[in-house]
């Protein structure tokens, strides 16, 4: 237990705040004593480890009983990791007693324990606390500091007398060489490494599932807290599930037997079209400077010679128009010469901030896993666009550590890879278990 106010003298007339007791996991009970004698601490690991209750915890306890009167600095990449740990400090420090959110970057004063104050602040803003010379330093995420926010912390490092340093596990330069100072320094600095799975704040059944459902570049670097995991190529050694040949549409088609995938696109952009028979990608289209009422119809065309193809479609934007008029294609039974034409449906695949991340890592363990297959890019275009795109895909983890976004390299396209996603957005979708991953904004 950390005894949060044990000693604490009011002023006259005013109650004595109660004493706030934090029961730690084990990991937190190390970093609790180490704390306790050496100058700085290092905390690495994945997510859901319980790094940011710790910390609060310890500098709630620190401005209340250790080193009342202290000016703490919390120093993390974005407002998204000060809230999580302002979330968690704010009903302590107003049972305390103490003054919430007085200025910009202030925190917590506390009058009733020598007027200390804990600030927080952005990377990119230090330089609006920097005449508020901190005794304590807390960096949430250090790896994701740009080195210019590192300089100043580094120039701050002199003068104070405790620092807690944490973040997922990166290969950004400076984190590894905080990190390889903890490690050869014991007597001043301590150092531990948690995962998810030690900590043991998730279920063990949800981490069995997470177990299954997540791609191993996810799982080394969200749970086990792999430095350098996670992000860069989405879809590794895709060419090797790209050996099929292509081919026409059969005589007898017995309907059901395709889908169709379709991303659209501005007249300008680049519009991906493939037909599907189950996870087996047998034929596809790309164009561009096309009108969305005749891109609609070279889709029909498609969908109706592989048997009344269900066309499963970008309808995010602009899409919403080239749906409303390839479903009204899909609805007609006969062609403009009055002959009889088949009809298709057409489903609709919605892009938000949620469902594009959970294809993205349905496609990645789908592709880990061996369970698509291509067609050989020796066929020449579009096949060896596809198989390119994939390649290239790549994912970036957000400074705050929180989120990662997906693309193509600037200056590249993806229209191949989404044609691809959509897939498996519709009946062929695996489960997938979503753990802090969310599209950044653009």
């Amino acid at each position: 237990m950390v005894d949060a106010a044990e000693g604490t003298q009011a002023p006259e007339g005013v109650s004595k705040p109660k004493a706030r007791k934090f029961k730690l996991l084990p990991w937190q009970a190390w970093a609790h004593e180490a704390w306790a004698r050496v100058r700085g601490v290092v905390i690495t690991g994945g997510i859901y480890t319980g790094k940011t209750a710790w910390a609060a915890a310890e500098v709630y306890d620190l401005l209340t009983r250790t080193m009342r009167g202290a000016t703490v600095w919390w120093v993390a990449p974005e407002n998204a990791n000060i809230d999580a740990m302002w979330e968690l400090f704010e009903p302590w420090a107003i049972r305390a007693g103490a003054k919430p959110r007085t200025h910009p970057h202030y925190y917590a004063r506390f009058p009733l324990h020598g007027g200390g104050r804990l600030l927080g602040v952005t990377a990119d803003n230090l330089n609006m606390i920097l005449s508020k010379h901190p005794r304590v330093i807390v960096i949430d995420e250090a790896g994701r500091l740009t080195p210019k926010a590192w300089a100043l912390l580094h120039a701050r490092f002199v003068g104070v007398k405790k620092l807690i340093v944490m973040g997922s596990a990166t290969l950004a330069p400076d984190f590894q060489k905080v990190q390889k100072t903890a490690k050869t320094l014991p007597k001043r600095w301590a150092f531990r490494h948690v995962t998810t799975l030690e900590a043991d704040i998730v279920e063990a059944d949800e981490l069995a599932r997470l177990k299954k459902e997540l791609p191993s570049s996810v799982w080394d670097s969200d749970i086990l807290g792999k430095p350098g995991a996670g992000g860069g190529n989405v879809f590794k050694n895709t060419r090797r599930l790209a050996t099929l040949p292509w081919h026409t549409p059969p005589r007898k088609i017995t309907p059901g037997t395709y889908e169709v995938t379709w991303d659209p696109a501005k007249s300008s952009d680049w519009s991906f079209l493939g037909v599907w028979r189950g996870n087996r990608l047998v034929w596809a289209d790309r164009w561009q400077y096309e009108a969305y009422t005749e891109q609609t119809k070279r889709v029909a065309r498609v969908c109706r010679e592989w048997g009344g193809a269900t066309c499963i479609m970008d309808a995010t934007g602009p899409g919403g128009v080239a749906y409303d008029y390839l479903s009204a294609e899909g609805m007609r039974e006969q062609d403009e010469d009055g002959k009889e034409v088949p009809r298709f449906e057409v489903v609709p695949v919605i892009w938000t901030a949620e469902s594009k991340p959970a294809m993205v890592l349905a496609l990645e363990r789908v592709v880990e896993d061996g369970n698509l297959a291509l067609v050989d890019p020796e066929h020449g275009y579009p096949y060896d666009v596809v198989v390119e795109e994939m390649d290239a895909f790549t994912r970036v983890r957000s400074a705050s550590g929180l989120r990662y976004s997906y693309g193509a390299p600037s200056g590249q396209f993806d229209d191949g890879v989404s044609m691809v996603m959509l897939r498996f957005s519709g009946s062929l979708a695996p489960g997938i278990a979503l753990l802090g991953h969310e599209e950044a904004e653009e």
